[in-house]
């Protein structure tokens, strides 16, 4: 049999001395081993990716009965499938007999899913259906007994205004306690439209050799932005003076983080980065400053129109609300070796202009 991998945690003791964060003094450091040491990268895929919750989706993704969507929790391959009442089911994504992977598509639509290995035919809530030749194979009498051999459901699932998340861990807090506060930054984009939100077609797929938090504190660090994106900022705003005048609306990139901001840290790891607009009238919801002011409030109103935000959902995704609207999430592949994807969104029923 191949051996089990065993986690080494002889160094935890060590962990405490790599983090330097002294509030009396300002001073604060960060061992550069915390990205590339492997054995601290296999407890965090145990403890943070497969232990907590983590973004899986948008539901928007699975709009048909019969469709699926498959993505990752940590080192887990894992199938979303809305069954034919309309409900959906996460499960890992692998045959509960040799545990040979079912959907080998990232998306698609399909009521069954028969295993290519031994041709074990399951329904999209998960269950068991059928298994080749059950009178010649052997199987006993207590075979698949009250679902046993039914694919393996993720232990919690959870949804939050159409955002799906899940975890393999059963004993993870609700979803609400782990979204906090941020769920008020969620509602900023989600509130746009009644009808809610949804995914455009298409998506931009890439990895970088790095560590995960390398993207995970990155979409937060507000520092950075004019060192190095300083040339997309001259470009775009070159193109808009030179091909368009004020034809095209579209936001200050050459202005971008000159008007003001800041940065925020909210319980379980999640953090946002904010910037005022320059030009707010430019944004596609500025005519429903007023409807948003009855609505949320004129506090709320500011936030949805006049800031830009990035949301960090801690560990894996982001929901940025500025030049455009995406969620942007990371799938760490090995310690040095990451995935970023990256969708767009719109409020549902969104005009051609905006």
């Amino acid at each position: 049999m191949p051996r089990i991998p065993v986690i080494n945690t002889s160094h935890l003791d060590r962990i405490d001395e790599l983090l330097v964060d002294n509030f009396e003094t300002g001073e604060f450091k960060l061992h550069r081993s915390v990205f590339t040491d492997q054995a601290l990268f296999d407890l965090e895929m145990k403890y943070i990716f497969e232990g907590n919750w983590v973004y899986l989706a948008h539901e928007s993704q699975i709009p048909n009965n019969n469709d699926y969507y498959t993505t990752y929790i940590g080192r887990q391959p894992i199938l979303i499938a809305r069954n034919r009442n309309g409900e959906l089911n996460a499960m890992i994504n692998a045959c509960s007999h040799r545990g040979a992977q079912l959907c080998r598509n990232k998306r698609g639509n399909k009521a069954t899913y028969t295993c290519p290995f031994h041709g074990w035919t399951f329904n999209n809530s998960g269950k068991l259906l059928k298994v080749k030749d059950p009178a010649d194979a052997g199987y006993s009498d207590c075979f698949n007994h009250e679902g046993s051999h039914d694919l393996k459901k993720v232990a919690r699932f959870g949804n939050y205004k159409g955002f799906l998340f899940g975890s393999l861990n059963p004993d993870v807090p609700s979803l609400e306690e782990y979204l906090g506060e941020t769920s008020k930054i969620i509602d900023m984009i989600v509130d746009q439209s009644e009808q809610g939100l949804e995914v455009l077609r298409g998506a931009s797929t890439y990895t970088y050799e790095g560590n995960w938090k390398l993207t995970a504190e990155n979409g937060a660090d507000g520092y950075h932005v004019s060192a190095v994106h300083w040339n997309y900022a001259a470009t775009t705003q070159q193109r808009k003076e030179k091909q368009a005048g004020d034809n095209i609306r579209a936001m200050s990139a050459g202005a971008w983080g000159k008007q003001g901001g800041g940065s925020y840290g909210f319980d379980n790891g999640h953090m946002l980065l904010w910037t005022q607009w320059a030009n707010p009238e430019d944004r596609p919801n500025f005519p429903k400053a007023d409807e948003y002011s009855e609505k949320f409030g004129e506090a709320m109103s500011k936030w949805m129109i006049e800031r830009s935000r990035n949301l960090c959902l801690y560990p894996n995704v982001y929901l940025m609300d500025q030049f455009g609207s995406q969620i942007r999430v990371l799938r760490p592949i090995s310690v040095n070796k990451t995935e970023v994807t990256i969708y767009c969104i719109a409020p549902v029923g969104e005009n051609a202009e905006a």
